[in-house]
Formats: structure tokens, sequence, C-alpha cells
């Protein structure tokens, strides 16, 4: 509404934008309460831990604490990434966050909620002891899923004047929109199949080793080789994008690795 000026007297700014999303995150907050009062839940009862539970709840802890580091560790890359584009141009910084959203909004969201999905059905398989039929609800939603989001982010490369020209007309940014969906054809490509494994692996395998190679993709694929292309080798942009890729396709790799090793040792026995 900001945007398009649909707000009188509310002009597009960072402020603006900062109270948008301040305001956005209200309904849920309502929603939650309303829903704990309906319960009649207090809100205490989640802030304090009995003494029977602490020793249960230290052992939570030390199993997800690995994984707590990986979201930041993918925050600090993504805040790297943007300052490499920034030394490159502010156009282009523009452009990434432009086609980086929409793909969000078309690709990872879905593969995000079906990689939850899988995991729910894979761990009542797995739970019943059909190793076999685990196995087949990934590679269905794989081969399924996978091929959509190629041919998805293909059209909207294809068709990217036409989609880009909905949030701006600002020849500069669709020049680097042309640049930048290439190289996202196959990085988000390789993101949503780490996004499908991932989960179910988590719960099955060792969330420690899978967090220990994401966090160290990030920084020596995500964040090392893209500075090393873009600015040693002169590559700029597409150096900065090509680190991207080889970060997602390494973890891409990485929990695909995991996964088969791990159904076929189940498989085995």
């Amino acid at each position: 509404m900001i945007l398009f000026g649909l707000i009188p007297g509310v002009e597009l700014s960072p402020k603006t934008l900062a109270m948008a999303t301040i305001i956005s995150q209200f309904p849920a907050i309502l929603i939650l309460i309303y829903h704990l009062k309906k319960e009649e839940y207090a809100l205490t009862d989640y802030f304090t831990i009995k003494k029977e539970a602490k020793k249960e709840s230290l052992m939570i802890l030390k199993r997800v604490l690995p994984l707590s580091l990986e979201p930041i560790s993918f925050n600090l890359k993504d805040l790297f990434i943007i300052a490499f584009i920034g030394n490159i141009s502010s156009i282009a910084i523009a452009s990434y966050t432009y086609s980086k959203n929409i793909l969000i909004f078309l690709t990872t969201v879905l593969a995000g909620a079906l990689g939850v999905t899988v995991q729910i059905f894979s761990s009542y398989s797995i739970g019943g002891k059909n190793y076999p039929q685990a196995d087949l609800y990934m590679k269905k939603s794989i081969n399924y899923y996978i091929p959509i989001v190629f041919f998805t982010i293909l059209v909207v490369y294809i068709f990217s004047d036409l989609v880009f020209s909905i949030f701006t007309f600002n020849e500069e940014v669709l020049l680097f929109t042309g640049i930048i969906i290439p190289y996202f054809i196959f990085s988000e490509t390789f993101q949503s199949v780490s996004l499908i494994i991932s989960p179910t692996l988590r719960g099955v395998g060792d969330p420690k080793l899978i967090s220990i190679l994401s966090i160290s993709s990030n920084w020596i694929f995500g964040v090392l080789s893209s500075f090393v292309f873009a600015f040693y080798f002169k590559m700029g942009l597409s150096g900065i994008l090509l680190g991207i890729l080889l970060d997602e396709i390494f973890r891409a790799g990485c929990n695909y690795v995991l996964w088969k090793k791990w159904i076929n040792s189940k498989s085995v026995k």
C-alpha cells in the first residue's frame, strides 16, 4: 500500500517501511494472546522451569543450540553478501533484494513447507520401521517439486521485465535482474533440495554435523568465495552470485548424501 501510494500522506521511506513491518506483527500477537487466554494458559507458565524438568531442558538445549547458530550464520552471511554487492552498486542491491524476495514468495516458502510435510510423513514411516516408504516420500517430493521450482524461476526470467515492472520502472534495476535471475534459477533450485531434506535429516541424523557443514559452507563458499570471485578475479556481481550458487550446491549435496547414507544403513538392517 505504501509502495503504490494508497495511504494518503505516507511516502515510501525506511522509516515508514519499518513502521509497516512492526504493525504487521500485531495481528499474529493478538491471535496468540487470544488463544492463550481461551485455553486459560498463563504466560508465566512458559517462562518457568520446574526443578524436575531442568535436566531434560538442558539436554534439549544441548541438542538445539548448534541448530540455533545456523540461522545466525545465514543472516550474517547475507549481511556480508549485501555489503559486497553494495561495493558494486546501490542499484545492484535493489535488484538483488527484489529478485530474492519475489523468489522467496514463489519457491522458498513452499519448499520449506514441503520439507516440514515430508518430515511428518517420513517420521510416521520411520517410527514404524518402514524405511523404504520414508525414502519414497523424500524421492517423490524432490522429483515432483524441484522441476516446478526450476521452471517457475525460468518463467520469471523470461518475463522478468513484466514481473519486476510491477515494483519498479528503473531500467538499471531491470538490467541487473537480468544478471541475477539466471544464477537464481540454479541456486534456488539447490536450496529447495536442502529445504526438503534437512528437516527430516535433522530429526534422524546428527544435527551437529549438519549444522557444522552448513555453517562451514556459508563462510567458505557463500562469503569467502564470493569475495574472491567478485574482487580478486574482478567478476563483480556475477562472482558474488557464483559464490552463492556454490554454497547452495555444497549444502544440497551434503544433505542428499547424508540422507542416502542414513536410509541405506537402516534398509540394510
